[in-house]
């Protein structure tokens, strides 16, 4: 019995560790091609979702802002080991408030954008290995059956994402003008995630990019009602300007259990440290 007892005791030490100090995870991206779209969607469905300790950002037109991102990586490695290839994600992040902030300009690049800050939905992920490596390791994941980022063809891309075996899905016709030489830009991202039902976390995260920025132009989604993109619109169109990017990214990002995501993991002196640039 008091073998039992001590047995707990440990395990709830443990738990209690876990839920304070969480665990890292750093993960690496290169070689990916990106569409990258800041997209206006409904002002209370962003509300819905975004924990009320956060402020989502709101345009001038009273809408809330939603960050597409769509990548497919040549290579990939968690925690500077595990190698995953390929690698395709697509982030829907709504922007938050953030304090200003203006990070160090990478090597090889020519200025360093001022940081932005986001509540991350389930990072959308198609390969078998990358989504329970992540899972594995506490990040927040929605498995998806397809994700697709097509050719580039006289400056029209087209692409999909296929959520589930229903085939609810939402679709996208980007069309860029070229830039006769890319920007190459360092770029950085703060987000934070709430998930989990039984074991409720929360992570916090930073990516920095060496972003390699081709053009721009317009990005036009066609979204099933029934599709994240699709419950933030409303019934709304989804456009928005879109950049066309080649990059590669360091991310580093601490998940917490029993915890709630809070701005404070935003300020200065208590964010997290930025991933080491390879």
């Amino acid at each position: 019995m008091a073998s039992h007892w001590h047995g707990a005791r440990a395990a709830a030490a443990g738990l209690a560790v876990l839920a304070l100090s969480g665990c890292t995870s750093t993960l690496d991206l290169e070689g990916c091609r990106e569409t990258f779209a800041t997209l206006p969607v409904d002002r209370a469905a962003a509300r819905e979702v975004v924990p009320a300790a956060l402020q989502p950002r709101i345009d001038a037109q009273g809408r809330a802002i939603l960050l597409m991102m769509v990548q497919d990586c040549a290579h990939a490695r968690l925690d500077g080991i595990l190698p995953i290839t390929p690698m395709r994600m697509t982030h829907l992040w709504i922007e938050v408030d953030g304090p200003e902030e203006v990070g160090r300009t990478l090597p090889g690049t020519s200025a360093s954008l001022p940081t932005a800050y986001y509540f991350a939905l389930p990072h959308q992920i198609d390969d078998g290995l990358a989504q329970a490596a992540l899972a594995a390791v506490g990040i927040s994941i929605m498995p998806v059956e397809r994700i697709v980022l097509g050719p580039l063809a006289d400056g029209i891309r087209q692409g999909e994402v296929v959520e589930d075996a229903r085939g609810t899905r939402y679709a996208w016709r980007e069309t860029s003008e070229a830039w006769p030489e890319a920007r190459v830009l360092t770029g950085r991202r703060r987000f934070l995630s709430e998930y989990g039902t039984l074991a409720p976390r929360s992570s916090e995260g930073v990516v920095v990019c060496k972003s390699g920025f081709l053009g721009q132009g317009q990005l036009d989604v066609h979204a099933d009602v029934a599709s994240t993109p699709g419950r933030l619109a409303r019934g709304a169109p989804l456009s928005g300007p879109v950049s066309r990017v080649e990059m590669s990214c360091s991310a580093r990002i601490r998940v917490r259990y029993f915890r709630n995501a809070t701005p404070d993991a935003f300020a200065p002196g208590s964010a997290l440290a930025e991933p080491a640039w390879r």
